[in-house]
Parts: structure tokens; sequence; C-alpha cells
């Protein structure tokens, strides 16, 4: 699921108690900013916490991924993707 459908998901389930959002490992990739406003966090006594599971590492990146490297003839120790 991606980060935006997460948290689509889960606002309007805190009427029903605290809500954990657990990223795993992995990388979450961002075609726009992920904003949070106040339905994120939470209502009334309830709230919307997101982590990490444990041991993971996830990244949130909004780059693009290259690849397709190749070395480049410009110079030993160089090299470039399309």
């Amino acid at each position: 699921c991606s980060l935006e459908r997460a948290q689509h998901v889960v606002r309007p389930s805190t009427k029903h108690g605290d809500v954990t959002v657990v990223l795993a490992d992995g990388t979450y990739r961002l075609s726009e900013p992920l904003r949070f406003g106040s339905d994120d966090g939470g209502g009334g006594d309830h709230t919307i916490h997101w982590s990490a599971a444990p041991g993971a590492h996830p990244v949130i990146t909004g780059a693009a991924k290259v690849s397709g490297w190749s070395p480049s003839s410009a110079g030993a120790g160089i090299w470039e993707a399309p």
C-alpha cells in the first residue's frame, strides 16, 4: 500500500481507537509531497502514530530511480546513465 493510501485508510479509523501505521523496510517513492493535516493527528482522544517496523529502515523519497549505468568515455571512474 502506498503512504498516501495508508493515510486515507487510517484517517477515519481513529473513531474506533488509536491507530499505528507500521512501515516495512524498503523505499517509498512519492510523486508529490506527503502532507499531514489536522485529520492525520487523530480525533478526540485517539491518535495516529507512524513508525518503522522493528529493525526496519524505511526510506521516504521523492527522488527518481536512475538505472542503466555504464562506464563513461569521459574518464576512468566516471559513470553515466541515460
